[in-house]
């Protein structure tokens, strides 16, 4: 039996270590439970190391010890380790990316407006300096001339502004159709018309549109009842809408 050592005739002395490989690696295994080594060995070898490290004591003079494994720094490699594949350890490390937070969408809170029943006038649609109320007061009738609207923006965003007119109709089979004779019995409903749109681009906080009637030069509103849609959108998305209803009483402002 070839006892496997390192190198039996290295230097004067031979290096007397076992190899992995060698027959003499726990020859005497020392059960579970059982005294490591006898009451007249030494618990260490001539290397000053523990007798035991593995399934039991080897014969020689020195106990065989398994290299010592380090993880290996983290990569998406597979990395085996020991001196024979009984001792082979498998490492398996992964490396994940630094991930960015995921943009979210638009978000749109606290719309309002500063009068709910106003009468139009001939100004256009405009961003509001301030707090956007100058110039909107009533007359001795108190009807209060244009509106403004305000919402908070947690990011700059492309703001949309929809107006859709709601007037009055008789339920048809499946939707509110316009008021005709020929419909005049049946139960009355709400109808919504599109009517006109602005765009503009809003500033993260607070933003104000003063409204009189008039989205641009060629979209005019007429007295009505209006239902308000804001919508914001980014390159994350668009955000949820927010609704306002107003109403555009008759008559023109002296």
């Amino acid at each position: 039996m070839v006892p496997g050592f390192a190198d039996p005739g290295a230097g004067p002395a031979g290096d007397f270590h076992l190899l992995a490989s060698s027959p003499l690696l726990s020859l005497d295994p020392t059960p579970l439970g059982a005294t490591p080594v006898g009451a007249a060995e030494s618990a260490s070898d001539l290397d000053g190391k523990a007798r035991i490290t593995g399934g039991g004591r080897d014969l020689g003079a020195y106990q065989h010890q398994p290299p010592a494994v380090t993880p290996a720094a983290a990569s998406s490699s597979l990395v085996l380790s020991g001196e024979a594949p009984s001792e082979a350890i498998l490492w398996l490390t992964l490396e994940m990316p630094d991930l960015a937070p995921m943009a979210s969408a638009p978000d749109i809170t606290g719309a309002s407006e500063s009068h709910s029943r106003w009468r139009a006038g001939n100004g256009l649609a405009g961003i509001a300096a301030g707090n956007g109320l100058a110039g909107i007061a009533g007359n001795e009738h108190g009807a209060p001339v244009g509106t403004t609207f305000s919402f908070n923006l947690n990011e700059p965003a492309a703001v949309r502004l929809a107006f859709t007119e709601r007037v009055s109709g008789r339920r048809g089979s499946r939707r509110c159709a316009a008021e005709t004779r020929r419909r005049g019995r049946r139960p009355r409903c709400a109808a919504g018309a599109s009517t006109a749109s602005m765009s503009f681009m809003g500033h993260a906080g607070v933003n104000r549109m003063a409204f009189q009637g008039r989205a641009s030069p060629t979209q005019e509103l007429r007295p009505g009842r209006y239902v308000l849609v804001i919508t914001a959108t980014s390159a994350a998305g668009q955000s949820a809408p927010r609704s306002l209803t107003f109403t555009i009483l008759e008559g023109q402002p002296a």
